[in-house]
């Protein structure tokens, strides 16, 4: 999305921002006005409160951002993705057991006081409180007494940590539904729309001895699970090793095969992870360049570079596609002369095949034998200069 859009859609959108903002502030002042400044005994449900409103105003930001980035699922609620609404819950649960904990395991302090007390009564009182903090010690008027003033720590009583306990057991049911729900919905919901293939790339492809990648197009294919190719009149079926998926396109590889050597068509099927499935049928077609099988074990040449060089210098080329490791032979045919030169084969390897010739002007097309067939690439021009 450009900036200009982006101020376009702010600016369209940006009334939603201030609705949002007005009744937030509302709420606050609102609660202000009922609770007298967050003072005690309403801390605690006050922090809770804002917290939640807090997540809702957070999460609102972060749906508006789904939305301009394309990622927004009309069909869950709110439009986030499936489970967001779950883990809201659970995380606001998680947020409301973290305030809890942290109110009532604080050891909070009391300041106490103790008149009358006698230099063996404050002497006891030092003795029988180890915890007590900055104890202050002040005579009394008029008499041999003293005043005492001291912080004590005042632990939480039982009803607390029982509140904490509960709030820590729902916290833990409700979490634990939330992921096992999740666990148990793909096997469960079948009210996610069917996969549907609609196209393959490549559209048709020459016969290869190479592992198979292959890009399918369609709708509803983020839970494509499994791909499997079909070959009807041969009856074999090949089943990719690797998936990616999103929700309109799927990109699997299949392990190099014989079958995939040689022409035919294939029917492409996929599979979610709840068993459902489609097909294109004849979505892979594999052809030979003349559009005739090809025997197993013959070259496949795609492109010879370059394609252009200069007459009576030995050059090099290098000629580029599959099964080239099994070519036995290469010669140079002069058009229209039919003159046939020899190369000389440098290296060669199932997908290039580097060789030399030293040719005369004019228009050659390259051989390449393999047992008793050939198969041809080029043709390349050779200069004068």
């Amino acid at each position: 999305m450009k900036m200009s859009q982006f101020i376009g859609w702010l600016w369209d959108q940006g009334w939603k921002f201030f609705l949002f903002g007005a009744i937030f502030i509302v709420f606050v002042v609102l609660i202000r006005q009922m609770v007298p400044v967050f003072a005690d005994p309403y801390t605690l449900p006050m922090l809770a409160l804002l917290g939640v409103v807090t997540l809702l105003g957070a999460l609102l930001i972060f749906t508006a951002l789904l939305n301009i980035i394309g990622l927004s699922d009309k069909t869950q609620a709110l439009g986030l993705p499936e489970g967001s609404v779950r883990a809201l819950l659970a995380l606001a649960l998680l947020g409301l057991f973290a305030i809890v904990a942290a109110s009532i395991l604080v050891v909070k302090t009391e300041l106490r006081t103790a008149t009358g007390l006698s230099s063996d009564d404050v002497a006891a009182l030092i003795r029988n409180n180890p915890d007590a903090r900055d104890i202050v010690q002040v005579p009394e008027k008029e008499s041999a007494k003293y005043r005492v003033t001291f912080y004590s720590p005042v632990r939480p009583d039982d009803f607390a940590k029982q509140m904490l306990t509960l709030v820590g057991t729902l916290m833990t049911a409700v979490i634990a539904f939330y992921f096992g729900t999740a666990s148990m919905r793909a096997t469960s919901d079948i009210s996610r729309a069917a996969p549907e293939v609609s196209g393959v790339e490549p559209e048709t492809k020459l016969p290869t001895a190479n592992p198979v990648t292959l890009k399918l197009r369609g709708n509803n294919l983020n839970s494509i699970r499994t791909v499997r190719l079909t070959e009807p009149t041969k009856l074999v079926e090949l089943e990719a090793h690797t998936v990616l998926s999103n929700l309109s396109q799927v990109t699997c590889t299949f392990a190099a095969h014989p079958a995939l050597n040689t022409a035919g068509v294939w029917d492409v099927t996929v599979i979610d992870d709840i068993g459902r499935t489609s097909t294109k049928r004849g979505g892979l077609p594999i052809k030979t360049a003349t559009g005739e099988p090809s025997a197993p074990g013959s070259p496949v040449p795609n492109s010879i570079s370059p394609a252009t060089a200069p007459k009576d210098i030995m050059n090099e080329y290098t000629i580029t596609g599959s099964g080239l490791d099994f070519a036995t032979g290469i010669e140079a045919v002069s058009t229209p002369s039919g003159t046939v030169e020899s190369a000389r084969i440098i290296s060669k390897a199932p997908t290039e095949i580097k060789c030399e010739l030293k040719l005369s002007a004019g228009d050659w097309t390259i051989r390449i034998a393999s047992g008793a067939a050939t198969v041809v690439v080029g043709p390349i021009k050779i200069t004068d200069t």
